[in-house]
């Protein structure tokens, strides 16, 4: 078994140094499991896949030796979508005697965090009479590693507002005018972007983008 492993958030990762040794020559399966990613392996070797599938947490390839150890070296791992932290290759090896006998290992794997983007969820088109107020609903952020900052809201040809009764602050810009921008937790500042308003400029109409 190889030592234990560094892998990164979402990046694919080829194990090399795993294989398998019966001296009776009657190995039957290697069963491969992890518990916060998949899995993937090569079986033009010969090999066949008996239990579980490629690109899922378990694979139990069945075969001869020299089938199953030509899979093992090409294996693949690949973390959770966004999961970062310890995970743990299990190997189990099975032969076929009368009372099967087996041999189980471990080999450590660490996921290194990399820092996902923000995703903005927005509404579709609006449509706001003249020097009328638009309450401007369905937008929110999500940062799936808790650290978002600031969401900046900008329009060209109208002023926006939000409450901050949320704890939300405004550190940029300020309400009623074209520019503002929220700091705070993800909480807070979602609850602030659920009352936003928009009021176009005075007797304006036409087009005009909100970008966040």
């Amino acid at each position: 078994m190889p030592g234990a492993q560094t892998a990164v958030e979402d990046t694919q990762l080829s194990i090399t140094g795993i294989s398998v040794n019966d001296t009776d020559g009657n190995l039957a399966t290697t069963k491969l499991t992890v518990l916060h990613g998949a899995l993937n392996v090569d079986i033009t070797g010969g090999a066949t896949i008996s239990a579980g599938a490629n690109d899922s947490a378990t694979v139990t390839l069945s075969g001869t030796q020299a089938q199953i150890n030509l899979a093992l070296a090409t294996l693949k791992y690949t973390g959770v979508l966004n999961y970062n932290g310890a995970d743990t290759l299990t190997v189990v090896s099975k032969d076929s005697g009368s009372t099967p006998l087996t041999d189980t290992d471990t080999v450590a794997i660490t996921v290194t965090a990399v820092n996902d983007a923000p995703v903005n969820t927005v509404p579709g088109a609006q449509t706001v009479a003249e020097d009328t107020q638009l309450a401007i609903t369905g937008l929110s952020v999500n940062d799936v590693d808790g650290n978002l900052a600031t969401t900046k809201l900008t329009v060209a040809h109208g002023t926006l507002n939000v409450s901050t009764a949320s704890g939300a602050t405004i550190n940029a810009g300020a309400n009623d005018t074209a520019m503002l921008t929220l700091s705070g937790t993800q909480a807070q500042i979602n609850a602030a972007l659920a009352t936003l308003k928009y009021t176009g400029a005075l007797n304006y109409n036409g087009a005009d983008t909100l970008t966040v």
